[in-house]
């Protein structure tokens, strides 16, 4: 981990080879926000069942607007094939 190993449930160091928390018994290798631990990589960056990441943050934002020039969607068949287009346009972005 670049560096000294903290407790997720104390903080304090830890310096026991096999991430143990002399002061309370907590595991230091796990996640901190499901337990897991990943025994192929433990200084992974990121968790490999939920994806928490002790090094950084990651923020996404969404910004939409009306669109006034878009057709109405009014009937199942129109909704089906705006899906189809929408599929195949992300396919080709990709």
């Amino acid at each position: 981990r670049g560096g000294s190993l903290h407790c997720p449930r104390c903080g304090r160091r830890v310096a026991d080879a096999h991430g143990v928390c002399q002061h309370c018994g907590e595991v230091a290798f796990q996640c901190r926000q499901c337990r897991h631990i990943n025994y192929e990589r433990l200084d992974a960056f990121l968790c490999v069942e939920c994806g928490y990441c002790a090094f950084g943050e990651y923020n996404f934002q969404l910004k939409s607007e009306p669109a006034p020039d878009a057709l109405p969607i009014k009937t199942e068949a129109e909704l089906d094939a705006a899906r189809s287009r929408l599929a195949d346009y992300i396919d080709t972005v990709r």
